[in-house]
């Protein structure tokens, strides 16, 4: 039993960092410079980037590297909301995108008590998401209410 425990870990590991290798892999040359220098994050990067892209599928690397330094201190919902104000308004400059995106938009605060069992389980998501524990419960929420058809996609 330990020897399967073991080789599903390993299987895991080895899973997760080929995902994020994947995930790496797409990013334009400076996104991956601030990654590989601890600058940003990369779920940040590839924020940054789904933002830059341009009406011609191509991506905007000055934008792309803007909104990344900006993204950088922002929590993932804000990111989220950084992403959506870049897109809904194309013909704005970059500069009014990032402060429209930088503008609060009403949040709560939930506090949420958890079984030993259920936060490792909640850790170990936002260690192999590169992410804080308060962003992965918040993208699980997210993603389940969407899954449940609470939250539609635009």
């Amino acid at each position: 039993m330990l020897l399967v425990s073991t080789i599903l870990m390993h299987v895991h590991f080895y899973l997760n960092n080929m995902a994020e290798y994947i995930k790496y892999d797409q990013l334009v040359p400076p996104l991956r410079e601030m990654v590989d220098k601890n600058v940003i994050k990369l779920k940040t990067a590839l924020r940054a980037q789904q933002a830059a892209i341009k009406e011609d599928a191509t991506i905007d690397e000055d934008a792309a590297i803007a909104l990344a330094k900006e993204m950088r201190t922002m929590s993932s919902d804000r990111q989220k909301r950084m992403i959506s104000v870049v897109t809904e308004n194309p013909e704005a400059s970059l500069t009014e995108k990032i402060e429209l995106g930088k503008k609060q938009a009403s949040v709560i605060k939930l506090n949420v008590a958890l079984d030993e069992n259920l936060h490792t389980s909640l850790k170990r998501y936002s260690d192999d998401e590169g992410t804080t524990e308060d962003d992965a419960a918040a993208t699980l929420i997210e993603e389940g209410l969407e899954t449940k058809g609470y939250i539609k996609k635009e």
